[in-house]
């Protein structure tokens, strides 16, 4: 998007951008040169937007502030006593700026803290904006991930992360930016521009492209330190000098959140100091007491103190792990509880943000005071639910020295010293945050989290009898899901290139119908034409077999296709087939899709959007039996949805492109042409179909899975057995005590 402030012409701002990339040539580091960014769901690991900001100045100490406001409060990093220039929102805004052509950024970035939480309010405002020059990225609750360049009473111009002309650069869903403009009306970037702008987004694309994107591997990389796709610190394709410089003071990642949650999920990681030498902290806008390391500054002290010394390698031998620890646990542990309870507590929150930061700070003092290469504390708890009462079991241990301390916060005001299997009885029902914090002999400290779980339930007869009926199932596992089968037709063949070998073979019709790979130009390669005129009922067909490991796929399914139609002559016209277990055909009374299944109780299932305008579209299917819930995707959008009850039909027929293979539907075959058919034995997220329609792989799933889930495997280990029994009596114990 562009908005034209002035109406000056096109030669003028051509010239202004010269002369803008020129001096980014000639002139030395400014004081303030940033490197920012932000992407869209589609492109993170979590299907949550992001946004980052590594800030290069000459300036002094670095400080977190709470910012109260109204209608909304905010977070952000400043220089001591100075103005914002990166930050948070509580409406789920944040953004950061790189400055180019100067202008009070920090006034209106602070302006849009505090009464926005929209992409179109922004937009609006920056539409009167005639006093700033610089680039801004944003990420709202909405998940929307855009940068603004803003060239004071010029023009401003908005680069959405999933405005389709990015992808023919390879750069959908994510934008990087430095000082710089790159003045694309298109929504493109400037691919010539190199430095800081190269570098950046070489490593964000590389995390993208290896579904790895997220706050964690933007600030550690996706591999060893300094080995794989790195942002705030290394990575590949630049040098110390190129984005974490000697001028480098302060770094934050924005951990977004999806539209249906609480923007108080927010999370902003802070790296205060030089990446190379700091620790990143979490921060939440509801913490509003900032962590006195924090907001004191001593953080950004202690870090620019070990940069002084230079033992670079050394030191991030030390807080790497520490920092990883650090964000296990938030990701892993307590974001996944937030969500499901709908807000962070408060009380929980604030816990977290300032042990983490005294956690941080213990080691860089040690670092920087004590012992130049200590390393923290190793720690993790178990917990052990037995009703009410809970033993914990604590495993740390310290490889350059000895734990000294240990401190048990139980979550209920209750704490243990000294003691590494306590044991707790709680009184009343809750979700209870649990922390241990172990102190090693030179002072370093970490902090491992437990969230417990204590539910009144009632124990009914009922649940006894299930476990009876059930008793010594055992369920079958498998491995969470894989490609069953692929047909692309790069190869000029109707081979399965998955590698599983499922191969399709022509099953051919009357002189009048075929099937034929060939090149499309809108496509950009091979795809399958498949010629089934209406008025022949003999039609030829993509038979890929059926045997083996995907005879019966009957619980998780997902189907993706590209599909262009040359003619809809029929009613149900078979596109994708396996007997009556499953199908995608095109609706009986519309021009839209269809995907029928057989037994379950509603066996179709039409989209809302149509297909048949002459373009190509990407059609997905996923079934997910577990949850009852069956959705078609049209162009990576949920197009329809429904949760029919039943099981699929068991059925021995092969799986066909093009048409069906039955004596009575010989007549039914397409009419258009097929490409990039896939079939998986798991549910694709709505992400991974977004990311297959932008032309990216999904992440696969790993680890393993029940297929079957009878009710009674209470201890969820794929059996019903006497542990669930134990488990069932435990609670009834409890109850009737």
């Amino acid at each position: 998007m562009i908005g034209y402030k002035k109406g000056k012409n096109h030669l003028l701002t051509a010239l202004f951008s010269l002369v803008v990339a020129l001096s980014l040539f000639i002139v030395p580091i400014q004081s303030s040169a940033c490197t920012v960014g932000c992407a869209n769901g589609s492109a993170t690991i979590d299907g949550r937007p992001m946004m980052w900001k590594m800030r290069d100045t000459s300036d002094g100490r670095q400080q977190l502030v709470c910012s109260p406001g109204e209608p909304y409060d905010f977070i952000g990093v400043r220089t001591e006593g100075g103005s914002i220039f990166m930050g948070l929102s509580e409406s789920g805004v944040c953004t950061g700026n790189a400055v180019v052509g100067g202008g009070n950024t920090s006034e209106v970035m602070q302006y849009i803290f505090r009464n926005f939480n929209t992409m179109d309010q922004i937009r609006t405002y920056f539409s009167g904006i005639t006093t700033v020059g610089g680039n801004l990225p944003f990420i709202d609750a909405a998940g929307n991930a855009s940068l603004f360049e803003l060239n004071k009473d010029s023009w401003w111009l908005e680069y959405d992360t999933m405005d389709p002309n990015r992808e023919a650069q390879g750069l959908l869903g994510l934008v990087v930016r430095a000082n710089e403009f790159h003045n694309h009306p298109d929504g493109t970037d400037d691919l010539s521009i190199g430095g800081r702008y190269e570098s950046g987004t070489y490593n964000i694309n590389g995390l993208a492209d290896a579904c790895e994107l997220s706050v964690e591997t933007v600030t550690q990389g996706n591999a060893e330190p300094n080995m794989g796709f790195e942002y705030a610190r290394y990575g590949p394709g630049r040098d110390y000098n190129d984005i974490c410089r000697s001028t480098n003071r302060s770094f934050i990642a924005v951990h977004g959140v999806l539209p249906d949650e609480d923007p108080a999920l927010s999370t902003m990681w802070f790296l205060c100091g030089n990446a190379n030498y700091a620790i990143a902290v979490p921060t939440w806008v509801m913490v509003s007491n900032i962590p006195a390391p924090l907001a004191s500054g001593d953080l950004y002290v202690r870090a620019l103190s070990l940069y002084g010394a230079g033992n670079e390698m050394t030191t991030q031998e030390s807080v790497i792990p520490a920092e990883a620890h650090m964000f296990d646990v938030v990701m892993n542990e307590l974001l996944p509880v937030w969500r499901s309870i709908g807000a962070p507590p408060l009380e929980d929150a604030n816990r977290v943000e300032h042990q983490m930061a005294d956690d941080a700070y213990s080691l860089l003092y040690c670092l920087d005071n004590v012992q130049y290469d200590n390393n923290a504390p190793e720690v993790s708890i178990t917990v052990l639910p037995d009703g009410y009462m809970i033993d914990f079991i604590l495993d740390a241990n310290d490889s350059d020295g000895t734990i000294q301390d240990i401190e048990w916060n139980f979550g209920d005001g209750s704490t243990a010293t000294q003691d590494y299997t306590p044991s707790h009885t709680y009184t009343y029902e809750g979700i209870y945050l649990v922390s241990c914090t172990v102190t090693d002999d030179d002072g370093v400290s970490i902090t491992d989290f437990k969230y417990v779980d204590l539910d009144d339930g009632i124990v009914e007869y009922k649940n006894l009898k299930v476990l009876v009926d059930n008793w010594l199932v055992n369920n079958l596992q498998q491995l969470a899901g894989q490609l069953i089968g692929r047909w692309n037709f790069d190869d000029g063949t109707l081979n399965d290139s998955s590698g599983n070998g499922h191969h399709g073979a022509l099953t051919p019709g009357d002189a009048n119908t075929s099937v034929s790979i060939v090149y499309d130009a809108d496509r950009g390669n091979n795809v399958l034409d498949v010629n089934n005129p209406a008025s022949h009922t003999i039609n030829s067909v993509v038979d890929c077999g059926g045997a083996g490991d995907w005879a019966d796929i009957r619980t998780r399914i997902s189907i993706a296709v590209w599909l262009k139609v040359d003619t809809f002559h029929v009613d149900n016209q078979y596109l994708l087939s396996k007997g009556s277990t499953y199908q995608l055909t095109r609706s009986s009374s519309t021009d839209a899709m269809r995907t029928y299944m057989g037994g379950l109780s509603d066996t179709a299932l039409s989209s809302s959007a149509t297909v048949n305008d002459g373009s190509w579209h990407h059609v997905a299917v996923t079934y997910d039996s577990n949850s009852s819930e069956r959705i078609i995707y049209i162009d990576g959008q949920d197009s329809g949805s429904d949760t029919p009850s039943g099981l699929l039909n068991v059925h021995t027929g092969t799986f066909v492109i093009g048409g069906r293979l039955h004596s009575s539907y010989d007549h039914r075959g397409w009419d258009g042409r097929i490409d990039d058919v896939r079939l998986y034995d798991y549910v694709l997220t709505p992400n991974d179909v977004d990311l297959l329609y932008q032309g990216s792989e999904p992440c696969e799933p790993s680890g393993f899975i029940c297929t079957e889930s009878p009710a009674g495997d209470l201890s969820d280990d794929c059996k019903v057995n006497f542990l669930d029994f134990q488990i069932l009596a435990a609670d009834w114990l409890q109850l009737n005590h």
